[in-house]
């Protein structure tokens, strides 16, 4: 596989609440040898997880990073730690770091990479997760991207009893997640026990605003609703929506939603074994009839 050029950058965002001073975002610039798709994917990781579950790398584990996978393929891929979130600020004022401020956030980081190419490339975000809820609060208020692709996000509301975890009494801090609550939404048998425990040791505080937020059913769904853009569903043959086919009801108004159910998956699929499958998918909606003239 050939090498993409790695920089990681602080970016400094100053257009953000103006409850909150300047901020930084943290972020990591993977660039292809050959840019042949002029195309930028923007990635947001979900609940618990810094932008390294998109570049993942693991001690005694080979091909788990989406980011070198893409730009092999001749795709920029840019990741993203949200405000709050991995290397990223983490404001004494944990109140305001809400859905609607992280995508803020995340849309002024967007902007402010845009100078490091020659042109304006395709956009297309990336989200997991709570990182999905993000994206979709981010396309509906400042239309970021020209496609989005949605992993693992629910607007239905999660299929499994949140009140068995500790979030809801948790009020502004940053808080710490036990994913063995998730574990077995998470990954399923395929993956190595000791590839989770790597994967658990890096595991990111999250705001505790952010996180109530996506444990509330339909918490974007005006926002889904408002979405004009192509949009990417997937999923994991287990995963934490509890019917994917209703959630493409939501984007009732894109230019075209296509749903993709991921076998041999539970909800965190960068780390299944079919991963590449989906990676390839992705690559195919974000590279295809990028203008959608006739849509």
């Amino acid at each position: 596989m050939t090498k993409c050029v790695k920089r990681d950058i602080k970016l400094d965002i100053k257009d953000g609440p103006t409850v909150l001073d300047v901020q930084h975002i943290a972020a990591t610039l993977n660039l292809p040898a050959h840019f042949s798709k002029n195309t930028l994917l923007v990635c947001f990781s979900g609940g618990s997880y810094s932008r390294f579950y998109f570049q993942a790398e693991f001690t005694g584990f080979k091909d788990y990073s989406f980011a070198d996978y893409m730009a092999a393929k001749g795709y920029a891929v840019l990741t993203l730690d949200h405000l709050g979130m991995g290397d990223s600020s983490k404001p004494d004022n944990v109140s305001c770091l809400d859905k609607t401020c992280i995508a803020a956030f995340n849309h002024a980081a967007v902007q402010s990479i845009l100078p490091e190419f020659d042109s304006r490339p395709h956009l297309v975000g990336v989200g997991h997760s709570m990182g999905g809820m993000a994206l979709v609060e981010q396309q509906a208020n400042h239309s970021t991207f020209d496609k989005i692709v949605v992993l693992g996000w629910t607007n239905i509301g999660l299929s499994l009893d949140t009140r068995d975890l500790d979030v809801k009494s948790r009020k502004d801090q940053y808080v710490p997640t036990d994913r063995s609550q998730m574990r077995s939404l998470f990954h399923l048998a395929d993956v190595p026990e000791d590839l989770i425990r790597q994967d658990d040791a890096l595991a990111s505080l999250t705001p505790s605003p952010f996180a109530q937020n996506a444990i509330r059913p339909s918490i974007v769904a005006r926002e889904a609703c408002a979405i004009t853009c192509p949009v990417f569903l997937a999923y994991g043959e287990l995963d934490i929506s509890p019917d994917p086919s209703r959630e493409v009801d939501f984007y009732k108004n894109a230019k075209r939603v296509e749903l993709n159910i991921l076998e041999g998956s539970a909800h965190n699929h960068n780390y299944s074994a079919s991963r590449t499958k989906l990676w390839d998918d992705i690559a195919i909606f974000a590279n295809e009839n990028q203008i959608y003239p006739d849509l």
